[in-house]
């Protein structure tokens, strides 16, 4: 029943007990989300910089929650083999047609959610982030595209990305971040999670943890 604006708050009252504790480092708490978390660590980090040393994005859209449906729907029907075009055309259908059954039957669970959260737009937040962020991205993502994902960066800041941001697209990654193709069939069990990728992500939380000291 939360919105994401309320699971923000969440997060910020659980780094606050953090700070509490003798082995915390209280001045270097870092958010890091995945997905639906990136946005949830987009908006924590605008509303909440005094908790918070900086933060990291997996995965997390940069535009709204209907563009991201969009973007789910699309990849489907791409895996498919429609075109691109084609492709856009009936997902953005779908995703109309979906979110008026919502409105009207939401009323409980997933579809209770979705109600609550369908017209979230996260620019706003992203433009007020003034800590270090850091937002990786998947080639292979079918969930949220890098290429949408980096066009709505470059509508947010045309005149550049502030220094404080950076971004990674890794190559060949799905969703979870996984070496696997952008469409599946089968399972996922037997793909293995990139370390390079998580490498990555660690470094660059860890340089700014040894940068304060």
């Amino acid at each position: 029943e939360t919105t994401f604006e309320q699971r923000a708050l969440d997060v910020r009252n659980v780094a606050l007990e953090l700070q509490k504790l003798d082995f915390i480092d209280s001045d270097n708490l870092y958010i890091i989300g995945h997905s639906q978390g990136g946005w949830i660590a987009q908006i924590a980090l605008s509303l909440y910089p005094d908790v918070f040393a900086g933060g990291v994005s997996m995965a997390g859209p940069t535009f709204g929650v209907r563009k991201q449906l969009i973007n789910d729907y699309m990849s489907g029907y791409l895996c498919k083999g429609l075109s691109e075009s084609r492709a856009l055309k009936k997902a953005k259908r779908t995703v109309r047609r979906d979110l008026f059954l919502v409105s009207i039957f939401g009323r409980k669970g997933n579809l209770k959610q979705l109600n609550v959260i369908k017209d979230f737009e996260p620019q706003s937040y992203i433009k007020a982030i003034h800590l270090p962020f850091f937002m990786l991205f998947a080639a292979n993502d079918p969930l949220v595209s890098p290429q949408w994902s980096i066009e709505q960066l470059e509508s947010i800041f045309p005149e550049g990305l502030p220094q404080n941001m950076s971004y990674f697209v890794a190559p060949g990654e799905d969703h979870s971040f996984k070496i696997a193709p952008k469409c599946n069939n089968g399972s996922f069990d037997d793909f293995e999670i990139s370390v390079e990728t998580m490498n990555l992500m660690y470094n660059w939380v860890h340089k700014l943890w040894i940068n304060s000291k």
